[in-house]
């Protein structure tokens, strides 16, 4: 495939995506995208905890009416909650696994109807993981990575001077064409093993939610030049399940 040939492909399967801007700080118990600190979680549901009991330490929340494309949830909020504490036990949580399914040491919910609810008021009941993060944006237009353009495109070859960037940041893939590899909503994951897409069945439809990158802390699992995913899984108009997958190097 020639360079020009090859980077039509990539321009072709570009998605909207919006680069998480973070900057040191709680907002507070806000149903707004952010990073850490207090949750904006339901009164009328417990907090998560995992099978041993443990109380889940808050990573991050989501405002769906922020993510590409999903603007039309413009009231639901996802949040997604981690068991440190089964980590440091020797239980990693790895999210979705096709062999072994959920494990439970982690969750991701979807909450509906945020502005007809209350809060819980409850402040953080457990370790602070990540350094809490308010977020702002920078839009973006998002090609496939490598990963994703060496297994899921249908290339048959790829240039040898693909991919280029100086670091592992550098979203300057291949001349014209950007893949945003830090945090960020929407768009396409930023592997750094072979993709690990949740399993989805007849009719449902799977929506890549955001990644957390190592730089975040050097406390969370995938600290060790890896990332949290998220994932969506819907039917139609309703959001059916949330899904986290992690990989590290």
């Amino acid at each position: 495939m020639s360079p020009n040939d090859f980077r039509q492909v990539l321009l072709e399967h570009q998605r909207p995506t919006r680069e998480m801007i973070v900057a040191p700080g709680d907002p507070g118990c806000e149903p707004i995208t952010k990073i850490s600190g207090i949750p904006w979680w339901p009164a009328d549901v417990p907090r998560p905890t995992c099978n041993h009991g443990h109380a889940m330490s808050f990573m991050a929340q989501f405002l769906l009416s922020d993510v590409p494309p999903l603007e039309s949830h413009d009231n639901s909020l996802v949040s997604f909650h981690y068991c440190q504490q089964c980590a440091y036990e020797g239980n990693m949580p790895i999210g979705w696994n096709p062999k072994v399914g959920n494990t439970p040491g982690y969750d991701v919910s979807v909450c509906d109807l945020i502005s007809e609810k209350q809060p819980d008021l409850l402040g953080i009941i457990a370790e602070v993981v990540i350094d809490p993060q308010s977020v702002t944006f920078r839009d973006s237009m998002d090609a496939p990575g490598y990963e994703d353009t060496m297994y899921s495109l249908d290339l048959h070859s790829i240039p040898e001077d693909y991919p280029q960037g100086a670091d592992d940041f550098d979203e300057n893939i291949y001349p014209g064409i950007i893949h945003v590899a830090k945090r960020k909503i929407g768009g396409w994951p930023t592997w750094v093993q072979h993709p690990g897409l949740p399993e989805i069945q007849d009719q449902e439809r799977l929506h890549f939610l955001a990644q957390l990158d190592w730089w975040l802390c050097n406390r969370a699992t995938w600290c060790s030049g890896g990332y949290a995913y998220l994932f969506l899984i819907s039917s139609g108009t309703k959001i059916l399940r949330c899904e986290l997958v992690l990989q590290t190097t």
